[in-house]
């Protein structure tokens, strides 16, 4: 089944990459897209399952390589440590921006555990969404945070028009 998140940003989505230029950047697939790490999206979905305490598999659930941002803007995160203040550039996605991410789910074996509902996955990006987020800064400094504007299945009539 293919599955269209809807998620709308409530913090920036920082790029990780360190570079030469002292910016942290997106890595980029091929097309231009902003890489998604699987095993982090997917390891953030299965703390979501266990705390929402579905018995369900995240190994059934698929993410694209990429995902579209409308717009890559500069970040400039300023903190204070004991060293004084101290500042780093960083590739982001503005909050406000809405993000739609396709999703694979895939059928399970007759003795596997089952995949999520559609209901059990909007649950689970929510849970994600508020304490995790998309960004590997996320559980640590709160970015990448986001809102489920909404999770539905693909028609086959949409698939066309659909970008993966």
């Amino acid at each position: 089944m293919l599955i269209q998140a809807i998620l709308k940003l409530k913090t920036p989505l920082l790029g990780s990459q360190q570079t030469k230029e002292r910016v942290r950047r997106f890595r980029k697939t091929e097309s231009g897209q902003i890489s998604v790490d699987p095993g982090q999206f997917l390891s953030n979905l299965g703390v979501a399952a266990e705390a929402l305490e579905f018995d369900i598999s995240t190994d059934l659930i698929r993410v694209p390589a990429g995902i579209k941002a409308p717009q890559i803007n500069l970040y400039i995160r300023s903190w204070r440590d004991s060293s004084g203040l101290r500042k780093e550039d960083f590739e982001c996605v503005r909050t406000g921006t809405v993000l739609t991410i396709p999703l694979l789910i895939m059928a399970g074996h007759e003795n596997d555990p089952l995949p999520p509902t559609i209901n059990e996955l909007h649950e689970m990006l929510s849970f994600m969404g508020a304490w995790t987020g998309l960004s590997p800064w996320g559980s640590k400094f709160n970015y990448g945070r986001f809102e489920v504007q909404d999770v539905a299945k693909i028609e086959s009539s949409e698939r066309d028009t659909f970008n993966l």
